[in-house]
């Protein structure tokens, strides 16, 4: 029991101020006029994502997420009980707008089986972090370039897949840490490579879907390295793990 005790707590904890990898849209099309819509959520945030098949090799992609905090913050935490006790909201503030929009193609084998689809794209986020009490605040911009390939098997109603992000996003964060006076600005690159699985099933128009995946982040330069991996950055966090459950319609 502990054990399966430890697993949920591994991959549903974990701050997620300074990055979040993004749900990733696998639309996966079979032909030209295509149209999948897809919502969902995740342990800290809430996501839609569309595609469209405009031709009868290449397809738009775009994806969002929106995220309120994480229940496993502690300042979080806080806040919430504080509310509940006295009813009056503590000041706790934490909020991650992401969106991108891609362009590929799909229907890249010639199996009926098989399908591979390949994008490349851009997405930009923003997020926003404080307490009134505690005094400290952060805030984190970044701009993202990818490219992503998709490849998934059909088993009559279920599909079980892959896909795999290789990225590179341009950090802009700066925070006001606590007993301090002066805003601490930390801009630096990094490279990321996301792999990650899925599970889709259902009839026609209607699927659920299932994902898990993995972030692994590269700061290219030491001291952000130092600053992520070692503490020195002031509430920086990463959030590896990615697991999110969704619905989609197809028409």
């Amino acid at each position: 029991m502990k054990t399966y005790y430890f697993i949920f707590i591994f991959l549903f904890t974990g701050c997620s101020t300074g990055y979040i990898p993004s749900p990733k849209n696998i639309p996966l099309f079979e032909k030209k006029g295509e149209v999948q819509i897809e919502t969902g959520v995740s342990d800290n945030y809430v996501f839609v994502s569309g595609s469209y098949a405009f031709s009868k090799k290449y397809a738009l992609i775009t994806n969002g997420f929106l995220a309120f905090g994480n229940f496993s913050e502690e300042e979080y935490l806080n806040d919430l009980l504080y509310t509940i006790s006295y009813g009056y909201l503590g000041g706790y503030i934490s909020k991650n707008r992401y969106v991108e929009i891609g362009l590929g193609r799909y229907n890249l084998l010639p199996s009926s089986r098989w399908r591979l689809e390949a994008f490349a794209g851009a997405g930009y986020s923003m997020t926003k972090q404080g307490n009134e009490f505690s005094q400290f605040r952060k805030d984190n911009r970044y701009y993202q370039g990818f490219t992503q390939a998709n490849i998934s098997r059909k088993l009559k109603r279920t599909e079980i897949g892959w896909s795999l992000r290789m990225a590179y996003s341009d950090f802009q964060f700066k925070s006001f840490p606590r007993h301090s006076q002066e805003m601490i600005y930390h801009n630096f690159g990094a490279l990321h490579v996301e792999p990650l699985m899925f599970f889709r099933f259902g009839g026609k128009h209607f699927h659920g879907v299932v994902r898990g995946g993995h972030d692994f982040l590269y700061p290219l330069s030491s001291s952000a390295r130092d600053g992520i991996y070692h503490g020195k950055f002031d509430l920086f966090y990463v959030n590896r793990m990615h697991l999110s459950v969704g619905l989609s319609y197809r028409f």
